[in-house]
C-alpha cells in the first residue's frame, strides 16, 4: 500500500477483518489467548470465556485459524491433545489494541468530518 492510498483491494481486505473481529467473542477469544498460557486446550479456552458455547467457540477458532490469527496444533497421546495459542499475526493484534488504546480520546474529529480525508 501506498502512503496515503488505499486501494480498493485493501478496502476490501479491511472491511473483511472488520466483520470477523466485529462478531460476539472474537476478541475475547484473541484476548483470552494472549493473556493465558502460551498455548491453550479447547476446554480450557471454553472455562476463560464464561457464556460462550463450544459451538461459537469451535467456529470462531475456525475463522481465525483460516485467516491465520491462531494456531492449532495436535499433539499425539495418549491422550491426543489439541492446543491453540496465536500466531505471529494474531501477536500482532495485541499491538493494534495497544495502539488503538493509545490513542483513545487524542482524536477531535467526528467520523462525519473525516469523510472526505485520505489517510
Amino acid at each position: 500500500m501506498e502512503r496515503g492510498r488505499i486501494s480498493k483491494e485493501d478496502m476490501g481486505y479491511i472491511k473483511s477483518l472488520a466483520s470477523i473481529f466485529s462478531q460476539k467473542w472474537t476478541f475475547e477469544i484473541v484476548f483470552s489467548l494472549a493473556n493465558g498460557n502460551e498455548d491453550m486446550g479447547f476446554n480450557e479456552l471454553l472455562r476463560s470465556l464464561n457464556g460462550i458455547s463450544a459451538a461459537v467457540l469451535s467456529k470462531r477458532l475456525k475463522i481465525l485459524q483460516s485467516w491465520g490469527y491462531v494456531a492449532r496444533e495436535v499433539r499425539t497421546g495418549p491422550p491426543t491433545r489439541t492446543r491453540y495459542s496465536l500466531s505471529e499475526k494474531g501477536r500482532g493484534l495485541i499491538k493494534v489494541a495497544d495502539f488503538v488504546l493509545q490513542h483513545r480520546g487524542k482524536t477531535t474529529y467526528s467520523t462525519e468530518s473525516l469523510s472526505g480525508v485520505n489517510l
